[in-house]
């Protein structure tokens, strides 16, 4: 059944209700917590922004999750971490709907709640975004450039359902394995978007994605195509046309000028009514149009979509580290990063490097790699089954991708790769890729659950769990959880699942469980599958002390009570066996409700020894 918010009026109840039965999807819609409140529904005329934020400004850091079909924004508390960059534009309708206003909107507008979209930013091996620019004939944004995006609805996840619309919108088939992915920010969406142009018909919150593929740009060029009902034209933008783009500020009066080093005109593939690609050329100051305040709209890149590419300019800035020059960016212009920058396999699998060039004329035959053993050692890597290519043939000689395939890797290959290349007499050093080879499938893999302090359950309705997994190849590996023996899905309303997080060579996901499930002693699992076969688990439980008054919980680790783990712990301590680094034994401490502030603690072992260690 669809989610709808109660509406204030009978009439607009009347008409929400109405409008349920007519409706062929289920939508996610918004809910707002703030100040720890249960989350409410949010009403279609209020400003989600507005709702967090104060003094009417138009960004708020808040945080998000999307649990049991509701998106849920959270206002922000003290310590609480950095969160997402929630934002609306100055001339938000709802920042400034008067109350005749929104009594003149149609009571089933005003029944509809806020909608959750996804916006995905397919970014290519050599730093260059995806936009699309939507068909003519399409009621709402027509021809206005944006990402591939849609509505999400019941029983959808946001990577899911962007992965789904760029396949529907572009023709590209890109499975979440294949690709990183990264949520940039949230952006408050209204139309039509200024109150000059008409009463808002639709508001959604647009959670923007960023997506990393190791395709370049003219890889997934070949194999694009696009739904002549949904896009007009595609087009690929690097970062200095971004940046003209993004000058262009939407609400301000001031002319602008175009940047005197970007070119005059970019290039487009049209979208022909039969589906067929014709490449032109499009005058940039097109891209760099204004939001019109009244009237019709004009081709234009859309005020999400700048806010957008605004954040993906921020990515980009750890890059610019990537070059041995200080500023990333050499005396001849040039750049160098390498892709991945730490790889783990097994002995005996294929691997590839990649070394992005950018703003030099050079080709990958000038490419040599260099091979650092863990010694310090240094030297030409020249292998028989080794080679350095340029991606593809055509490729144009001012940005290139060359490729450093390595078959049957064995444990002399383990050490950190360099590309280099010499430009005019300098040479130019990439950032590294650091390659582990183990003897076999990651033998010292590990995934191990931590347990928040005991008291918490006495001050939380919830119980939040962390799995913590390294050792193993992140970029092949999958991490759920399962209660009771059951993996844990999206359909269980009681079970609230955050993450993953991926660090650099470790991943973390929490599980938060309801205290009167983890109370009864419910066996919680962490399972993680890696698509070379790998399959490890984790379980811990909450384990009933029969006859002691300490008001600490007890758990299981490794099939022994808690209890009597630390005597044994302790016997070792005394006899001088191991050594504890300082930590406060002294039975259970609070554990807030948000996993990002919950103090952890777990045994961990080291061949023979055993160690109690806090992990922050």
């Amino acid at each position: 059944m669809t989610a709808f918010c109660k509406p204030d009026r009978y009439e607009d109840y009347r008409a929400s209700w109405a409008l349920r039965s007519m409706e062929k999807v289920r939508r996610i819609l918004v809910h707002l917590s703030k100040e720890n409140t249960a989350p409410q529904c949010a009403q279609f005329v209020q400003s989600i922004t507005g709702h967090f934020s104060s003094c009417h400004q138009d960004q708020v850091q808040v945080d998000c999750c999307l649990d049991n079909n509701r998106f849920i924004v959270y206002g922000q508390s003290g310590g609480s971490g950095p969160g997402v960059l929630l934002k609306r534009a100055s001339f938000c309708p709802f920042k400034h709907l008067s109350e005749s206003e929104v009594a003149a909107l149609p009571p089933e507008v005003r029944g509809r709640g806020v909608d959750l979209g996804v916006a995905v930013l397919l970014q290519s091996a050599n730093r260059r975004l995806l936009l699309t620019r939507r068909a003519a004939g399409l009621r709402i944004f027509p021809n206005v450039w944006v990402p591939p995006g849609r509505t999400v609805v019941h029983m959808d996840l946001l990577l899911d359902a962007g992965l789904r619309e760029l396949r529907e919108e572009t023709g590209l088939k890109l499975n979440s394995e294949d690709i990183s992915s990264q949520l940039l920010g949230l952006w408050e969406s209204v139309y039509p978007p200024m109150l000059s142009r008409g009463l808002p018909q639709r508001h959604h919150i647009v959670t923007y994605v960023l997506l990393h593929t190791s395709l370049t740009h003219l890889q997934l060029q070949a194999a694009l195509r696009p739904e002549p009902a949904e896009v007009s034209g595609c087009l690929w933008v690097d970062a200095e046309i971004v940046k003209a783009i993004v000058s262009a500020v939407d609400g301000e009066e001031d002319a602008g000028t175009l940047p005197t080093n970007v070119s005059r005109a970019v290039s487009v593939a049209e979208v022909s009514p039969d589906g067929r690609l014709r490449e032109s050329l499009l005058p940039l100051s097109i891209l760099c149009n204004r939001a019109p305040a009244e009237g019709e709209d004009v081709e234009r890149v859309s005020t999400g979509t700048k806010f957008a590419l605004e954040l993906w300019l921020k990515t980009l800035d750890p890059q610019k580290q990537h070059s041995g020059y200080e500023g990333g960016v050499s005396p001849a212009g040039a750049m160098i990063w390498q892709q991945p920058r730490s790889l783990r396999v097994a002995a005996g699998a294929n691997i590839t490097l990649t070394c992005n060039i950018a703003a030099l004329p050079m080709r990958c035959s000038s490419v040599r790699w260099l091979h650092m053993w863990h010694t310090g050692s240094l030297s030409l890597y020249n292998r028989s089954h080794s080679e350095a290519i340029s991606v593809p043939s055509d490729y144009k000689i001012t940005d290139k991708a060359c490729l450093l395939h390595i078959f049957r890797t064995s444990l002399s290959d383990a050490g950190t790769f360099y590309c280099t290349l010499d430009n005019t007499g300098m040479i130019e050093l990439g950032n590294g890729t650091t390659l582990t080879v183990s003897e076999s499938d990651f033998p010292e893999t590990t995934i191990e659950i931590f347990v928040p302090g005991p008291q918490g359950l006495n001050l939380s309705k919830l119980v939040t769990l962390m799995c913590l997994v390294s050792g193993v190849d992140l970029s092949l590996a999958s991490v759920s959880w399962a209660v009771d023996g059951r993996t844990v899905t999206p359909a269980q309303p009681e079970l609230c699942v955050h993450g993953p997080v991926q660090a650099r060579d470790s991943l973390r996901t929490w599980l938060s469980v309801p205290d009167h499930m983890w109370a009864r002693g419910t066996a919680v699992t962490c399972v993680l599958e890696t698509t070379t076969g790998l399959c490890r688990n984790s379980t811990v439980k909450r384990v009933e002390e029969s006859e002691s008054s300490s008001p600490c919980v007890l758990y299981t680790v490794g099939g022994l009570c808690y209890t009597t783990f630390t005597m044994i712990l302790f016997a070792m301590i005394v006899a001088g066996v191991i050594t504890v680094p300082s930590l406060d034994m002294s039975a259970c401490r609070q554990t807030p409700a948000d996993p990002s502030e919950t103090q952890y603690a777990t045994v961990r072992y080291e061949g023979e020894k055993r160690q109690v260690v806090p992990f922050i």
